[in-house]
């Protein structure tokens, strides 16, 4: 009796080892599937998150994060591999970090296709201005279980949406057009005392060589009046001998 006993917790131990392994090897995959990568301020688009096909899904409280000073949240739809009895919502909680949480329990049904879990729609705002991401979550561990309530494990393939804002862009246009220009006056007028500066160098200098070549025709001049003004003289001391 003990070694019977003995032999099937042995099976028992191994059929848990070998579930485990597979359920670690085959872990489920949700993704963020945008239908752009580009979107303009004030724009809507759409984001679908995927589930692949082997996850056995029965319960689920998934968050969906996004930025909410770049994004707002317009709506959701379900998908269609939703069991329609199955009790599930979409809430847009807006805290200090917005999310949209997608809750889903069906006791009698797992999800066993690949497929559109929730359809999104959010809204650029306005004054966005760059990369905006929008990422997956799940609150705890177990808020994500097939039907005998066995945790799911889970990868995840986030997305990144690029936001273009015309306003925000003419504006750096037109700054770095202003500081351009600014910078050519400045090295203007930079060019243009250095020029005068230049000048008054050499007026100064020509100042300088007329000023010399002054005094030197006055010196000779000054001599010229002298020895004029010497041979009367030295005519009437030469009369009275």
């Amino acid at each position: 009796m003990k070694k019977l006993l003995s032999f099937f917790l042995t099976l028992i131990l191994i059929f848990s080892v070998l579930s485990i392994s597979c359920f670690a090897d085959n872990p489920v995959k949700l993704t963020l599937d945008s239908e752009t990568d580009t979107v303009y301020a004030g724009d809507e688009f759409v984001v679908k998150l995927m589930i692949s096909d082997n996850s056995k899904m029965s319960g689920a409280a998934i968050d969906i994060n996004y930025d909410k000073n770049q994004l707002e949240y317009v709506s959701g739809t379900f998908g269609g591999i939703l069991d329609s009895s199955a009790t599930k919502s979409l809430k847009n909680l807006n805290g200090d970090k917005s999310k949209v949480r997608f809750t889903y329990l069906a006791p009698s049904s797992a999800v066993t296709s690949q497929g559109v879990l929730i359809t999104l729609k959010f809204k650029a705002l306005e004054n966005a201005h760059g990369e905006s991401e929008l990422t997956i979550s799940i609150p705890n561990p177990g808020d994500f279980v097939s039907q005998d309530l066995s945790r799911l494990s889970y990868t995840v393939e986030n997305t990144r949406i690029s936001i273009k804002n015309n306003t925000v862009e003419t504006e750096s246009v037109t700054e770095a057009e202003t500081e351009s220009q600014s910078v050519e006056i400045t090295t203007e007028i930079a060019s243009t005392v250095e020029n005068v500066q230049n000048v008054d160098d050499g007026d100064s200098e020509n100042t300088n060589k007329i000023i010399f070549a002054v005094v030197i025709f006055g010196a000779a001049i000054l001599v010229i009046v002298v020895l004029l003004v010497r041979q009367p003289t030295s005519k009437k001391k030469k009369g009275k001998k």
